[in-house]
């Protein structure tokens, strides 16, 4: 198993890190690369994640850390982190 991470993933991603580092740099870069290091669990346990309540699809599934959803779908032997989402956003399917 690898994991992809999608363009909009991506850009998820670094708006992320731009909203956390105008208080702290520092504190930016490694939530971020906790962000960045939460999915490797999935190498093992693909289909650990909860499957996603707004889409109730068993192929569409999240892992959760703090407050943020990290959206992904496996499809032959890769995970694609599709969305990283604040919880207290709303979910657009």
């Amino acid at each position: 198993m690898k994991i992809l991470w999608t363009d909009e993933a991506r850009f998820q991603i670094s708006a992320i890190r731009d909203y956390i580092a105008k208080d702290s740099v520092k504190n930016a870069n490694l939530f971020v690369k906790r962000l960045l290091s939460a999915p490797n669990r999935l190498i093992r346990h693909p289909d650990s994640g909860r499957i996603i309540p707004e889409l109730k699809n068993p192929g569409k599934r999240e892992i959760i850390l703090g407050h943020y959803r990290i959206m992904y779908f496996v499809e032959n032997d890769t995970i694609f982190i599709t969305q990283v989402r604040h919880d207290a956003r709303l979910f657009d399917r």
